[in-house]
Protein backbone atom coordinates (compact mmCIF):
# COMPACT_ATOMS: atom_id res chain seq x y z
CA UNK A 1 0.00 0.00 0.00
CA UNK A 2 1.31 3.36 -1.24
CA UNK A 3 -0.92 6.39 -0.81
CA UNK A 4 0.76 9.67 -2.75
CA UNK A 5 0.12 13.12 -0.41
CA UNK A 6 2.66 15.38 -2.16
CA UNK A 7 5.31 15.16 -4.97
CA UNK A 8 7.06 18.18 -5.76
CA UNK A 9 9.67 18.96 -8.73
CA UNK A 10 10.16 22.52 -7.86
CA UNK A 11 9.82 23.88 -11.54
CA UNK A 12 7.75 26.90 -10.39
CA UNK A 13 8.19 28.74 -7.45
CA UNK A 14 7.21 26.53 -4.26
CA UNK A 15 5.98 29.39 -2.29
CA UNK A 16 3.07 29.60 -4.55
CA UNK A 17 2.20 26.12 -2.95
CA UNK A 18 2.50 26.29 0.37
CA UNK A 19 6.30 26.00 0.97
CA UNK A 20 7.77 28.18 3.78
CA UNK A 21 11.86 29.45 4.46
CA UNK A 22 12.66 30.33 7.84
CA UNK A 23 16.38 31.97 7.82
CA UNK A 24 18.85 32.12 10.04
CA UNK A 25 22.40 33.56 11.14
CA UNK A 26 21.53 35.89 8.49
CA UNK A 27 21.02 33.59 5.45
CA UNK A 28 17.74 33.03 3.76
CA UNK A 29 16.80 29.85 2.43
CA UNK A 30 16.14 30.33 -1.30
CA UNK A 31 14.44 28.67 -4.83
CA UNK A 32 17.54 28.25 -7.04
CA UNK A 33 16.82 27.71 -10.68
CA UNK A 34 19.35 25.22 -12.68
CA UNK A 35 21.53 23.96 -10.19
CA UNK A 36 18.84 21.27 -9.23
CA UNK A 37 19.07 17.23 -10.01
CA UNK A 38 19.52 17.21 -13.91
CA UNK A 39 20.02 20.75 -14.06
CA UNK A 40 16.43 21.64 -12.72
CA UNK A 41 15.26 24.47 -9.79
CA UNK A 42 15.88 22.97 -6.55
CA UNK A 43 15.83 24.24 -2.89
CA UNK A 44 19.30 25.77 -1.73
CA UNK A 45 19.47 25.90 3.01
CA UNK A 46 22.58 27.94 3.21
CA UNK A 47 20.60 27.95 6.80
CA UNK A 48 17.68 28.00 8.28
CA UNK A 49 14.52 25.43 7.00
CA UNK A 50 12.92 24.90 4.24
CA UNK A 51 8.75 23.45 5.36
CA UNK A 52 6.41 21.44 3.10
CA UNK A 53 3.04 22.49 2.89
CA UNK A 54 1.11 20.57 5.86
CA UNK A 55 -1.02 17.35 5.21
CA UNK A 56 -2.82 15.95 7.20
CA UNK A 57 -1.53 12.43 8.89
CA UNK A 58 -3.76 9.61 10.72
CA UNK A 59 -2.60 8.67 14.44
CA UNK A 60 -0.17 5.65 14.02
CA UNK A 61 0.04 5.73 10.53
CA UNK A 62 3.42 5.64 8.87
CA UNK A 63 4.74 7.98 6.01
CA UNK A 64 8.04 8.05 4.21
CA UNK A 65 9.33 10.84 2.11
CA UNK A 66 12.05 10.51 -0.71
CA UNK A 67 14.01 13.16 -1.68
CA UNK A 68 17.18 13.86 -3.03
CA UNK A 69 19.91 16.14 -1.50
CA UNK A 70 23.22 17.19 -2.26
CA UNK A 71 25.54 18.63 0.91
CA UNK A 72 28.86 18.86 2.27
CA UNK A 73 28.30 17.98 5.73
CA UNK A 74 25.31 16.16 7.41
CA UNK A 75 22.17 17.65 7.43
CA UNK A 76 18.48 17.47 8.86
CA UNK A 77 15.20 16.06 7.58
CA UNK A 78 12.39 15.88 9.77
CA UNK A 79 8.43 15.79 10.27
CA UNK A 80 7.08 18.48 12.26
CA UNK A 81 3.64 17.82 13.67
CA UNK A 82 0.50 19.62 14.61
CA UNK A 83 -2.52 18.89 16.41
CA UNK A 84 -6.41 19.66 15.30
CA UNK A 85 -6.43 23.25 16.84
CA UNK A 86 -3.55 23.79 14.96
CA UNK A 87 -0.62 23.91 17.83
CA UNK A 88 3.31 22.26 17.18
CA UNK A 89 3.48 19.18 19.20
CA UNK A 90 6.70 19.13 21.34
CA UNK A 91 7.55 15.48 19.85
CA UNK A 92 8.78 15.40 16.54
CA UNK A 93 10.66 13.10 14.01
CA UNK A 94 13.97 14.60 13.00
CA UNK A 95 16.97 11.97 10.94
CA UNK A 96 20.15 13.07 10.24
CA UNK A 97 21.28 12.64 6.22
CA UNK A 98 24.42 11.89 5.25
CA UNK A 99 26.65 14.20 3.27
CA UNK A 100 26.87 13.51 -0.35
CA UNK A 101 29.14 15.70 -2.66
CA UNK A 102 26.79 14.82 -5.62
CA UNK A 103 22.93 14.31 -5.97
CA UNK A 104 21.39 11.37 -4.14
CA UNK A 105 18.39 9.71 -3.17
CA UNK A 106 17.33 9.45 0.40
CA UNK A 107 14.49 8.40 2.80
CA UNK A 108 12.78 8.80 5.64
CA UNK A 109 10.22 6.98 7.37
CA UNK A 110 7.97 8.33 9.82
CA UNK A 111 5.27 7.37 12.47
CA UNK A 112 2.04 9.96 12.71
CA UNK A 113 1.99 11.00 16.91
CA UNK A 114 -1.05 9.89 18.53
CA UNK A 115 -2.31 13.61 19.05
CA UNK A 116 -1.83 14.54 15.72
CA UNK A 117 -3.67 15.80 12.75
CA UNK A 118 -1.47 17.57 10.46
CA UNK A 119 2.09 17.49 9.56
CA UNK A 120 5.05 19.43 7.66
CA UNK A 121 8.75 18.07 6.17
CA UNK A 122 11.22 20.08 7.00
CA UNK A 123 14.64 20.31 5.30
CA UNK A 124 17.10 22.23 7.73
CA UNK A 125 20.68 22.79 7.43
CA UNK A 126 23.48 21.57 9.86
CA UNK A 127 26.50 23.30 9.09
CA UNK A 128 26.62 23.55 5.44
CA UNK A 129 24.69 24.73 2.56
CA UNK A 130 22.18 22.08 1.76
CA UNK A 131 20.06 21.35 -1.92
CA UNK A 132 16.92 19.33 -1.86
CA UNK A 133 15.26 18.26 -4.73
CA UNK A 134 12.21 15.63 -6.23
CA UNK A 135 10.39 14.84 -3.13
CA UNK A 136 7.73 12.72 -2.36
CA UNK A 137 4.92 12.06 0.54
CA UNK A 138 3.37 9.30 0.79
CA UNK A 139 1.19 7.35 3.15
CA UNK A 140 3.03 3.67 3.26
CA UNK A 141 2.46 0.00 4.65
CA UNK A 142 4.01 -0.74 8.19
CA UNK A 143 5.85 -3.85 5.48
CA UNK A 144 7.29 -1.15 3.64
CA UNK A 145 9.00 0.50 6.73
CA UNK A 146 10.39 -2.97 7.88
CA UNK A 147 11.70 -3.28 4.80
CA UNK A 148 13.67 0.28 5.21
CA UNK A 149 14.70 -0.83 9.15
CA UNK A 150 15.79 -4.28 7.58
CA UNK A 151 17.80 -2.14 4.64
CA UNK A 152 19.73 0.58 7.35
CA UNK A 153 20.22 -2.47 9.72
CA UNK A 154 21.85 -4.75 6.84
CA UNK A 155 24.82 -2.40 6.41
CA UNK A 156 25.70 -1.99 10.43
CA UNK A 157 27.11 -4.53 12.83
CA UNK A 158 24.66 -7.52 14.37
CA UNK A 159 23.72 -6.36 17.79
CA UNK A 160 25.09 -9.22 19.58
CA UNK A 161 24.67 -8.28 23.30
CA UNK A 162 23.08 -10.17 26.35
CA UNK A 163 19.90 -8.76 27.75
CA UNK A 164 20.02 -9.22 31.34
CA UNK A 165 16.85 -11.35 32.31
CA UNK A 166 16.24 -9.80 35.48
CA UNK A 167 15.15 -6.57 33.88
CA UNK A 168 12.43 -7.71 31.41
CA UNK A 169 10.95 -9.98 34.55
CA UNK A 170 8.91 -7.71 36.03
CA UNK A 171 6.75 -6.83 33.28
CA UNK A 172 4.61 -9.87 33.17
CA UNK A 173 1.40 -8.34 32.46
CA UNK A 174 2.59 -6.48 29.34
CA UNK A 175 4.49 -9.72 28.33
CA UNK A 176 1.23 -11.65 28.51
CA UNK A 177 -0.79 -8.78 26.59
CA UNK A 178 1.98 -9.20 24.11
CA UNK A 179 1.11 -12.88 23.69
CA UNK A 180 -2.60 -11.63 22.86
CA UNK A 181 -4.41 -10.25 20.82
CA UNK A 182 -6.24 -7.10 20.76
CA UNK A 183 -4.19 -3.44 20.97
CA UNK A 184 -1.17 -2.59 23.02
CA UNK A 185 -0.11 0.70 23.92
CA UNK A 186 3.08 1.68 25.21
CA UNK A 187 4.08 5.39 26.14
CA UNK A 188 7.61 6.82 26.42
CA UNK A 189 7.88 9.51 29.00
CA UNK A 190 11.26 11.66 28.58
CA UNK A 191 12.81 13.90 26.17
CA UNK A 192 14.17 14.12 22.96
CA UNK A 193 16.64 11.04 23.41
CA UNK A 194 13.28 9.10 24.37
CA UNK A 195 11.69 10.54 21.46
CA UNK A 196 14.24 8.95 19.16
CA UNK A 197 13.61 5.94 20.67
CA UNK A 198 9.74 6.38 20.19
CA UNK A 199 10.81 7.19 16.26
CA UNK A 200 12.59 3.86 15.83
CA UNK A 201 9.47 1.81 15.30
CA UNK A 202 11.28 -0.89 17.84
CA UNK A 203 6.85 -1.77 17.78
CA UNK A 204 7.16 -2.85 14.69
CA UNK A 205 10.37 -5.15 14.99
CA UNK A 206 8.64 -6.59 18.19
CA UNK A 207 4.86 -6.86 16.09
CA UNK A 208 6.56 -8.95 13.33
CA UNK A 209 7.57 -11.40 16.15
CA UNK A 210 3.78 -11.05 17.58
CA UNK A 211 1.43 -10.55 14.71
CA UNK A 212 -1.97 -10.93 15.94
CA UNK A 213 -1.26 -7.91 18.43
CA UNK A 214 -1.32 -4.39 17.10
CA UNK A 215 1.22 -2.10 19.20
CA UNK A 216 0.60 1.73 19.39
CA UNK A 217 3.55 4.11 21.00
CA UNK A 218 2.38 7.05 22.23
CA UNK A 219 5.75 9.91 22.35
CA UNK A 220 4.79 11.73 26.22
CA UNK A 221 8.73 13.34 25.32
CA UNK A 222 9.96 16.96 25.06
CA UNK A 223 13.01 18.81 24.70
CA UNK A 224 14.86 18.95 27.97
CA UNK A 225 11.55 16.93 29.59
CA UNK A 226 11.74 14.80 33.11
CA UNK A 227 9.61 13.41 35.55
CA UNK A 228 10.02 16.60 37.35
CA UNK A 229 7.66 17.69 34.80
CA UNK A 230 5.78 14.75 33.71
CA UNK A 231 4.85 13.91 37.10
CA UNK A 232 2.82 16.70 37.81
CA UNK A 233 -0.97 16.28 37.54
CA UNK A 234 -1.74 17.76 34.26
CA UNK A 235 1.24 16.58 32.06
CA UNK A 236 0.53 12.85 33.60
CA UNK A 237 -3.17 12.98 33.36
CA UNK A 238 -3.21 14.76 29.59
CA UNK A 239 0.28 12.91 28.26
CA UNK A 240 0.46 9.32 29.52
CA UNK A 241 -2.85 8.00 31.79
CA UNK A 242 -5.35 10.00 28.40
CA UNK A 243 -3.72 7.04 26.81
CA UNK A 244 -4.59 3.84 28.87
CA UNK A 245 -0.92 2.44 28.61
CA UNK A 246 0.13 -0.95 28.79
CA UNK A 247 3.46 -0.19 29.40
CA UNK A 248 4.89 3.04 30.36
CA UNK A 249 8.76 3.52 29.43
CA UNK A 250 10.87 6.10 31.16
CA UNK A 251 13.90 7.22 30.40
CA UNK A 252 16.34 9.98 28.65
CA UNK A 253 19.49 12.38 29.97
CA UNK A 254 17.61 14.99 31.27
CA UNK A 255 16.36 13.67 34.91
CA UNK A 256 19.32 15.43 36.45
CA UNK A 257 20.22 12.32 38.15
CA UNK A 258 16.78 12.61 40.69
CA UNK A 259 15.49 9.56 41.06
CA UNK A 260 13.21 10.75 43.66
CA UNK A 261 11.41 12.63 40.87
CA UNK A 262 11.60 9.10 38.86
CA UNK A 263 9.59 7.16 41.88
CA UNK A 264 6.99 9.48 42.11
CA UNK A 265 6.07 9.39 38.67
CA UNK A 266 6.15 5.50 39.09
CA UNK A 267 3.57 5.95 42.05
CA UNK A 268 1.72 8.22 40.93
CA UNK A 269 1.11 6.01 37.61
CA UNK A 270 0.80 2.63 39.19
CA UNK A 271 -1.90 4.13 41.98
CA UNK A 272 -4.69 4.77 39.02
CA UNK A 273 -2.90 2.32 36.07
CA UNK A 274 -2.53 -1.42 35.54
CA UNK A 275 0.39 -0.40 33.41
CA UNK A 276 4.13 -1.87 33.75
CA UNK A 277 6.70 0.36 33.82
CA UNK A 278 10.47 0.16 32.39
CA UNK A 279 13.11 2.05 33.71
CA UNK A 280 15.79 2.73 30.71
CA UNK A 281 19.03 4.95 31.74
CA UNK A 282 20.32 7.68 28.75
CA UNK A 283 21.61 6.18 25.15
CA UNK A 284 22.99 7.62 22.37
CA UNK A 285 26.21 8.82 24.26
CA UNK A 286 29.44 10.26 22.54
CA UNK A 287 32.60 8.96 24.10
CA UNK A 288 33.25 12.35 25.43
CA UNK A 289 29.95 12.65 27.02
CA UNK A 290 30.10 8.93 28.49
CA UNK A 291 28.50 9.46 31.95
CA UNK A 292 30.79 8.89 35.37
CA UNK A 293 28.34 9.24 37.89
CA UNK A 294 26.01 6.52 39.95
CA UNK A 295 22.85 7.27 38.12
CA UNK A 296 22.58 4.34 36.34
CA UNK A 297 23.22 1.87 39.07
CA UNK A 298 20.79 3.87 41.29
CA UNK A 299 18.22 3.83 38.65
CA UNK A 300 18.41 0.18 38.50
CA UNK A 301 18.27 -0.49 42.68
CA UNK A 302 15.49 2.17 42.29
CA UNK A 303 13.72 -0.01 39.91
CA UNK A 304 14.05 -3.06 42.38
CA UNK A 305 12.69 -1.16 45.32
CA UNK A 306 9.72 -0.47 43.11
CA UNK A 307 9.72 -3.87 41.07
CA UNK A 308 9.79 -2.18 37.23
CA UNK A 309 11.56 -3.05 34.38
CA UNK A 310 15.22 -1.92 33.86
CA UNK A 311 17.38 -1.82 31.01
CA UNK A 312 20.91 0.18 31.05
CA UNK A 313 20.49 1.34 27.40
CA UNK A 314 23.28 3.59 27.94
CA UNK A 315 25.94 0.68 28.95
CA UNK A 316 24.83 -1.30 25.92
CA UNK A 317 24.81 1.38 23.54
CA UNK A 318 28.62 2.71 24.35
CA UNK A 319 30.13 -0.55 24.02
CA UNK A 320 27.87 -1.68 20.79
CA UNK A 321 29.70 1.72 19.49
CA UNK A 322 32.95 0.58 20.62
CA UNK A 323 33.35 -2.77 19.10
CA UNK A 324 31.32 -1.27 15.49
CA UNK A 325 34.51 -0.28 13.63
CA UNK A 326 32.74 2.87 13.50
CA UNK A 327 33.21 6.21 15.29
CA UNK A 328 30.49 7.13 17.09
CA UNK A 329 29.22 10.34 14.89
CA UNK A 330 28.49 7.36 12.33
CA UNK A 331 25.45 6.62 14.84
CA UNK A 332 24.29 10.47 15.39
CA UNK A 333 22.82 13.11 13.41
CA UNK A 334 24.12 15.60 16.31
CA UNK A 335 26.36 15.59 19.68
CA UNK A 336 23.14 14.28 21.18
CA UNK A 337 21.04 12.77 18.76
CA UNK A 338 20.55 9.65 17.06
CA UNK A 339 20.63 9.02 13.18
CA UNK A 340 18.65 6.62 11.79
CA UNK A 341 21.12 3.87 12.31
CA UNK A 342 21.70 4.91 15.99
CA UNK A 343 18.19 4.23 16.57
CA UNK A 344 17.96 0.90 14.83
CA UNK A 345 20.55 0.44 17.60
CA UNK A 346 18.01 0.98 20.57
CA UNK A 347 15.51 -0.63 18.59
CA UNK A 348 16.84 -3.99 17.99
CA UNK A 349 17.78 -3.98 21.37
CA UNK A 350 14.56 -3.59 22.73
CA UNK A 351 13.30 -6.70 20.38
CA UNK A 352 15.80 -8.54 22.22
CA UNK A 353 14.13 -7.33 25.86
CA UNK A 354 11.14 -7.90 24.67
CA UNK A 355 11.01 -11.07 23.12
CA UNK A 356 13.34 -12.51 26.18
CA UNK A 357 11.07 -11.93 28.21
CA UNK A 358 8.10 -13.78 26.16
CA UNK A 359 10.40 -17.06 25.95
CA UNK A 360 11.68 -16.82 29.75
Amino acid sequence: MKSLILQESFETDPTERGWHATGADGHQPAWLKNQGLSASACLSIPAGHWDSPAFSVKPFSCYQVRYWLKCGRNSYAAAIFYDRDGRELPSDHYTGADPSATWQERKLCFLAKAEASQAKVRFRCLSEPLLVDEVEISQVAEAQVLTWLDDIYSTMPALACRVPAEGVKPLAHFLKKLKGTGRLRIVLVGDSVVNDISNSFFHLLLQRHFPQIRIEVVSATKSGGNCAYYGQDQPLSQHILLFQPDLVMVGGISHGGNTEAIKQLVEKVTQVSQADILLLTGAFITPERQRGSDYPERLRLLASQLGTGFLDTETIWSEYVALSGHPADWFLRDSHHANERGKQVIARLLEKFFCAGVRS
